[in-house]
């Protein structure tokens, strides 16, 4: 099997991020989740197995701006930070 380029994880990265992002709005709730001493609300979708966390402003467990995390059988498997640059 061939190795992916930079350019293709970035855009397989992004499209995961893509849809998991609409899971969240299509089906989400959103959560108050402990930072510190602190809580900040957030958007989560959760099943059986899978769960996902979205942060879409500035906090103290983001500071980028944007935050996703995935979890699969309790396990987190990806998690992406990024900033909206004008176009």
């Amino acid at each position: 099997m061939a190795r992916m380029s930079k350019a293709t994880k970035i855009e397989n990265a992004t499209k995961l991020r893509d849809l998991a992002i609409d899971l969240v709005a299509n089906h989400g709730q959103l959560t108050l989740v402990k930072v510190g001493a602190g809580t900040i609300q957030v958007m989560t979708y959760e099943d059986e197995r899978f769960a996902i966390l979205y942060d879409n402003k500035p906090s103290l467990m983001n500071l980028t701006g944007f935050l996703i995390d995935i979890w699969f059988n309790n396990a987190k498997k990806m998690s992406v930070q990024w900033e909206m640059t004008a176009p």
